[in-house]
């Protein structure tokens, strides 16, 4: 008995030192996949041609994980089924009625992406023209910004504070009415500028020097015009400025 005494000490001694290193190193943190959820907004963007019955073309493969990059697959996919919808509904009528060399049944798809970061946001913009019967195809835009912090879609008015965004549409209409390609005469319709509003700037991208705008044909201006784009020069508190 007097010999389990020393022992049982000794037992003693380990467990309340063991206890006490424990205490001072603090509790086991495990290692999550924390990292694993930073936001990423790389995106990488290949072209695909398309050579169908009906119509031909090209497309844009958006590849990249985050919300820009399902934005940009999304839309071009929703755009080129309404495409193919229209194409396969139209064309063999158009052929059996004009003959299958009728140049009005070769119904096309172009879709154009590419890409504008600054230091604050990436965007994606997709250039768009179809051709589908008439006298000649149209040209349009569709770009989605989004935060490279959290990965959100932006809007502008996420970008420019509510006290700013009379001045900056007041600015945006005096560059379009003295916007002119090829320095001709301005070309732009004077009403529809008049009545455009803030919310209706929905295209837009922003790089290290300017804020785009982008327009599609018709939208303010004769076909002819086509789809353009207006940049603007911004400083950097983001607050508009000419160039």
């Amino acid at each position: 008995m007097r010999k389990f005494f020393p022992v049982l000490a000794v037992l003693i001694i380990l467990l309340a030192g063991t206890y006490y290193w424990r205490a001072q190193k603090g509790p086991t943190v495990v290692q999550t996949d924390v990292d694993k959820t930073k936001i990423n907004t790389q995106i990488s963007i290949t072209a695909q041609e398309i050579q169908e019955e009906n119509y031909t073309g090209s497309r844009p493969v958006i590849t990249g994980e985050g919300k820009l990059a399902e934005a940009g697959r999304e839309y071009v996919e929703n755009t080129v089924e309404e495409f193919v919808a229209q194409a396969n509904t139209d064309v063999p009528a158009m052929r059996k009625s004009f003959g299958m060399d009728s140049p009005v049944a070769s119904y096309t798809i172009d879709l154009e992406a590419s890409q504008a970061e600054s230091d604050t946001t990436r965007s994606l913009i997709l250039g768009i023209y179809v051709y589908a019967g008439g006298a000649h195809g149209s040209s349009s835009y569709k770009v989605f910004t989004a935060s490279r912090a959290t990965g959100e879609i932006l809007s502008l008015a996420d970008l420019i504070s509510a006290d700013k965004r009379a001045d900056f549409l007041t600015l945006v209409k005096n560059e379009l009415s003295a916007w002119s390609p090829n320095d001709s005469e301005p070309v732009v319709f004077e009403e529809e500028v008049a009545n455009l509003l803030f919310e209706s700037l929905t295209n837009w991208s922003l790089d290290d020097t300017n804020l785009t705008l982008y327009f599609s044909q018709y939208e303010i201006g004769p076909g002819a015009l086509g789809a353009f784009r207006l940049p603007i020069q911004f400083d950097g508190n983001y607050s508009p400025s000419r160039p």
